[in-house]
């Protein structure tokens, strides 16, 4: 509700990536005017990127309010109590009802989640460590992104008919893939649980009461709900698709504490006047509680209880984003400076550069691409019929092509079911997000692989029968592709660019002067020296490669050994590697990958040294592309 990434979410965005970026905010510049905002404003949304976007400042204990463009067909006009759903931020609210819990004595911290859910509810666990309630808030309950029984009946709808019962039926049937605690992994499931967890343990009718009750009630927010009133509708935005198509609410039940709140710039200034208000406030012992970092999530952020903070610790900078089907937002505040900014707009197009820059001149303006307004075609139930199947990303991770009707669906693993619109026989298009899908065709016509174009990115999924075990390969091919699989690392450590753009396929990297090696999405490894930080590449060890039709995937992990500032650390990281037959390596990557990296790596260490690969995805954890903005 993205992280990061770059989700941010099944579209529900994460925040890794762009904590970052958010480390960079100075600490004594004045805020930009109400010119100055408006007239990125009005760049913004007259460039086709937002129908609308309101902008609140806080500075001095002074409001300021700009708002550009509209709110959507037949609504009201576009104004600080104009309603956006929030997305994410909503997480922020989950964090601070469970810090209040805690401050009343009702729950603790390390309390296993088992304990707030019905007698008889089955939570996994793993190595003897249990799903805590400060685990969930922090991302780091060992739960996955999104639960796998996720089957939405309405697509544009997506988590409206998740309820408690399937929220308990995944948990009965889970098995953690590493233990509680031991690394993160954004989690829309986990914060949802948290929420579904704390409103049965206050005894409150739903998330949405418990926050009415214990956070907007006593803040005296009155315009921020779950399930808006009929009084104020007519005040609610409309929300729109990357290619500013106008897109249906999105309503949410058992995950409601992941991303199910409304919210209008006057109210968000009034919740972040109280996150700077740790003394007096209603909420203060909550809020500040709610602040204090209790995990890392790498590459020198930490996470409070729903709150990423970044920058110097003794200096942060406190942020979240969200993101629905056609909403992005942005919050964060700077508590040193007693300032805040929150960025609200109607389309699922990240605004949260815009926040970013308020805070800080010196992070720049990214005008998002605009996504390609396509034209789509009907096609006969038959050629439909050919795309239809399983197409493998990346071990545990599928495309799923299906036909209700004269529709045709797309599901990424884990996330939610999106409608594909035929470009030609062989191209599909999603609206909801900037994806393509090109299939190739066999002889018989059938579909034999997938390629995914999303964010500028591509990657091949070779197509797959459930019931057919992948085909071998010979001991000579899988020792190449391991040769090829260690010298990615050695080509970062050794700043050879050369390797680099030989190891990948064809237009995919570019090689570019000062030692950076980029692709079409970004910014893909940076290889340049750094002040007082020797590299050198150590090995890679557990290789796996595991063979597809035309393709392979390994995945391993891979050591570095870092010297800085004078300080010897070992970096390992999990990494998953996408091969496909061709270049003149004989083969090469379409898609590289890092996982989360251990507590006691260089980067969960505050050094921010390791390598900044962000291949098709920006979550730090993620090992494959989301429908994320």
């Amino acid at each position: 509700m993205t992280a990061i990434p770059r989700h941010s979410v099944i579209r529900l965005v994460g925040v890794a990536a762009l904590a970052i970026a958010s480390a960079r905010f100075a600490h004594a510049q004045p805020l930009p005017t109400d010119s100055a905002i408006r007239a990125i404003l009005t760049a913004r949304v007259d460039s086709g990127r937002a129908p609308g976007i309101v902008v609140g400042v806080l500075e001095g204990g002074r409001r300021r309010y700009v708002a550009y463009g509209a709110a959507g067909p037949g609504r009201a006009r576009l104004d600080e109590h104009t309603l956006f759903e929030i997305g994410s931020i909503s997480k922020t609210f989950t964090g601070l009802l469970l810090a209040d819990a805690v401050t009343r004595g009702e729950a603790r911290l390390d309390q296993p989640v088992a304990e707030l859910l019905p007698a008889g509810t089955v939570v996994p666990s793993r190595d003897g460590k249990s799903i805590t309630l400060v685990g969930l808030s922090t991302h780091r309950s060992g739960l996955p992104r999104m639960p796998a029984n996720f089957a939405p009946a309405v697509p544009t709808d997506p988590y409206a008919d998740y309820d408690a019962r399937r929220l308990y039926d995944f948990l009965a049937s889970y098995q953690l893939p590493r233990a509680p605690g031991d690394s993160a992994e954004y989690s829309n499931l986990g914060v949802g649980l948290l929420g579904h967890a704390l409103a049965r343990r206050a005894g409150a009718a739903s998330w949405g009461a418990l926050v009415e009750r214990r956070v907007t009630g006593p803040l005296g927010m009155r315009e921020t709900w779950v399930d808006v009133p009929p009084a104020a509708r007519a005040r609610v935005a409309a929300g729109h698709d990357p290619a500013m198509d106008t897109v249906p609410a999105w309503h949410l039940d058992a995950l409601a504490g992941a991303g199910a709140l409304r919210s209008t710039a006057a109210d968000m200034l009034t919740y972040l006047a109280a996150q700077l208000d740790t003394v007096r406030g209603p909420l203060a012992r909550a809020a500040a509680l709610a602040h204090q970092p209790q995990a890392s999530m790498g590459t020198g952020a930490r996470i409070g209880l729903g709150w990423i903070a970044t920058g110097p610790p003794d200096r942060p900078i406190l942020m979240h984003n969200g993101g629905t089907g056609g909403f992005r937002t942005y919050a964060a505040f700077d508590p040193a400076r007693q300032v805040a900014v929150v960025v609200l707009s109607n389309a699922s197009v990240s605004p949260d550069d815009i926040g970013m820059h308020l805070l800080n001149p010196s992070v720049p303006l990214r005008m998002p691409p605009v996504p390609p307004r396509r034209t789509a075609i009907a096609l006969p139930a038959d050629a439909m019929d050919r795309v239809v199947g399983a197409y493998q990303l990346a071990p545990g991770v599928q495309l799923q092509i299906s036909r209700e009707g004269d529709r045709l669906f797309v599901q990424l693993t884990g996330q939610e079911k999106l409608r594909l619109f035929a470009a030609a026989a062989d191209r599909f298009f999603v609206r909801a997000v900037d994806a393509e899908l090109r299939f190739a065709l066999g002889e018989t016509g059938q579909a034999t692989s997938a390629t995914l174009l999303q964010n500028g990115g591509s990657q091949l999924a070779p197509r797959v029968a459930a019931d057919t075990p992948p085909p071998r390969l010979g001991s000579a091919v899988t020792d190449s592709i391991r040769s090829l699989d260690s010298a990615w690392a050695r080509s970062y450590a050794t700043h050879d660019t050369a390797l680099a753009q030989a190891l990948f396929a064809d237009g995919f990297v570019d090689t570019s002067a000062g030692g950076v090696v980029k692709g079409r999405e970004g910014e893909l490894a940076d290889v340049r020296p750094q002040a007082g930080l020797q590299m050198r590449y150590f090995r890679t060890e557990q290789v796996d490669v595991r063979p597809y039709p035309g393709a392979a995937v390994a995945t391993g992990l891979a050591q570095w050994e870092f010297t800085f500032n004078g300080q010897l650390t070992t970096l390992r990281r999990r990494y998953t590697t996408t091969f496909v037959r061709g270049g003149p390596l004989g083969w090469q990557m379409v898609a590289l990958h890092l996982g989360p990296a251990p507590a006691t790596s260089a980067n969960e260490a505050g050094l921010n040294v390791p390598p900044k690969l962000n291949a098709v995805n920006a979550g730090c954890t993620n090992v494959m592309p989301s429908w994320n903005a």
